[in-house]
């Protein structure tokens, strides 16, 4: 029996099949394995996530072991573009101001 056509399914099996191909991997042969495949992709791409987090943790506290006040200067100045991002979101003419006790020292 043929699958009903569903250009939306058949356009993500043609993505999902382009990108196995591109990193080396045999398409899945039928719907089944192609689910299976999507969970282990799934499950891959968290674990490369967790992998890229704890590195990225690495890489700042090595730079805060080399420099800590120009670390400590790029956090608050992060935390204030992301104060200033949120006010704009709520629509806040003004993000409330960054007091010294609510300063995080790494």
């Amino acid at each position: 029996m043929e699958r009903p056509i569903n250009p939306v399914a058949d356009d993500q099996r043609r993505a999902l099949s382009f990108m196995l191909d591109a990193v080396g991997l045999p398409p899945a042969p039928d719907d089944g394995a192609l689910a299976i495949r999507v969970i282990e992709l799934e499950h891959t791409v968290s674990a490369l996530l967790a992998e890229n987090r704890r590195l990225r943790r690495e890489v700042l506290e090595l730079q805060h072991e080399l420099d800590p006040d120009a670390v400590a200067l790029e956090a608050f100045d992060r935390e204030v573009d992301n104060r200033i991002d949120d006010a704009r979101e709520r629509g806040t003419a003004r993000p409330r101001p960054v007091h010294l006790q609510e300063r995080r020292r790494p």
